[in-house]
């Protein structure tokens, strides 16, 4: 199912233009990703990408309901996902779906919160770490939910990964609550005692205000992946260094540092919603695709780089075409060499509304998915029509029975897709 994704710029934060001010220089290993000439509307057909998917219906229980998931990572099996702001809990799902546990609980005891704000694995002692923003603290737990230790790191910051020497990367960013400080860095990497041993990314009060993105890091294969906001850039930490790996190329659409001098909170972020400008998002690497979303005139973009062909592959409507109505989100993680997100029930009532339509005007689904673009404001529904000609959105039985089985109160259905060499 195509997935409307627009984001809203937050209009109390400021951005942080790294390509200009990063102090670490590129190099001629960097990878350069290829996107100039951005269309408004364009379609990724899940086709071009993806070889298979597999539904992971996740277990629902009276009192382990998932609002939204904001964090998904999957380890050896298992599931762990993220609520932030609805149910405020993290759970714990077997490979299968099935519930496992919550891992902690609401309060303010030992190895209790009041919202998680992030999540990471900690790889070298195989524990679950939970970031409690309210009380600056890390929390560890061992994969069957019992509490092990509070580390009272002290620090405000939008996430964190556990690294496999036990090793703290953050990013911090701009906090409202916690005033600057001369010589201020976003980007550190603290010791298990909460001694500094790397850092980079100095933040200027005069540009920085953060963004309203949430996941600046990406962690796997002993390699953090990290880019702050309103970048072009993608850098590497491994061994203590930090150097580029990817170069996005929008072309005419590269965002500056030049956009945002000496203007105040409201005015950038019309000049950028007004602008022509692109920036990163998010990533996910893989051994031979980086999974990457990014932001062009207010507008989320999902794309796939592959390492093998150079070949890029972005869209603003994603379909998918192998089974024609559930897509996912822009919400996604790495379950070995496949990609994982979700869909969420609250789509259902579109979803058999589209169905029951097609049932009783006798149309066929590509017709019924088309006529929703009929009156856009924001796609052009011509490009839709040319660039899906040969797309075809037959819904298999499977398909149904995932939609008939679920509810939209229930918990989100996992999508596991298989990528393909394109």
């Amino acid at each position: 199912m195509l997935r409307k994704i627009q984001i809203t710029i937050i209009l109390c934060l400021l951005a942080f233009i790294i390509a200009c001010k990063s102090q670490v220089p590129l190099d001629g290993n960097v990878i350069e990703v290829g996107l100039t000439n951005l269309k408004m509307t364009k379609v990724l057909a899940y086709s071009e990408i993806f070889d298979s998917v597999r539904f992971i219906p996740l277990q629902t229980k009276n009192a382990q309901l998932i609002g939204k998931i904001d964090k998904i990572i999957s380890y050896k099996g298992r599931f762990f996902v993220l609520d932030q702001w609805e149910s405020k809990t993290v759970l714990e799902f077997d490979g299968s779906g099935h519930f496992l546990r919550q891992i902690g609980n609401f309060g303010k005891g030992p190895g209790e919160y009041d919202r998680p704000s992030d999540i990471s694995i900690d790889r070298s002692h195989q524990n679950i770490v939970v970031y409690v923003r309210s009380r600056k603290s890390l929390l560890y737990f061992d994969f069957e939910g019992r509490f092990i230790k509070e580390n009272k790191i002290g620090l405000f910051f939008k996430n964190f990964e556990i690294l496999a020497n036990g090793q703290i990367g953050i990013f911090k960013d701009y906090d409202i609550n916690e005033p600057y400080k001369d010589g201020q860095l976003n980007f550190l990497v603290l010791s298990e005692s909460n001694k500094i041993e790397y850092s980079s990314f100095p933040f200027d009060p005069d540009f920085d205000r953060g963004s309203g993105l949430n996941f600046f890091l990406s962690y796997s294969e002993d390699e953090l992946l990290v880019s702050p906001s309103y970048s072009n850039t993608i850098y590497s930490f491994r061994h203590n260094k930090l150097i580029p790996k990817y170069v996005f190329n929008f072309g005419e659409n590269n965002i500056h540092n030049g956009l945002i001098r000496k203007e105040n909170d409201s005015q950038f972020f019309k000049n950028l919603a007004q602008s022509n400008y692109a920036f990163i998002d998010s990533f996910i690497e893989f051994p031979d695709y980086l999974i990457f979303s990014f932001v062009y005139k207010s507008t989320l973009y999902q794309g796939v780089y592959s390492k093998t062909t150079k070949n890029v592959k972005y869209g603003n409507i994603v379909i998918n075409d192998l089974f024609g109505v559930i897509g996912g989100t822009s919400v996604m993680s790495k379950s070995g060499s496949k990609l994982v997100t979700y869909f969420d029930p609250v789509d259902l009532d579109y979803v058999k509304q589209l169905q029951e339509r097609c049932l009783e005007q006798k149309h066929s689904f590509k017709e019924e998915w088309l006529k929703s673009y009929k009156n856009s404001n924001v796609f052009n529904y011509d490009v839709i029509v040319n660039e899906t000609k040969s797309l075809k959105l037959v819904p298999l039985n499977k398909e149904f029975d995932t939609i008939n089985s679920i509810t939209r109160m229930d918990n989100p259905v996992l999508m596991e897709l298989t990528l393909k060499l394109f």
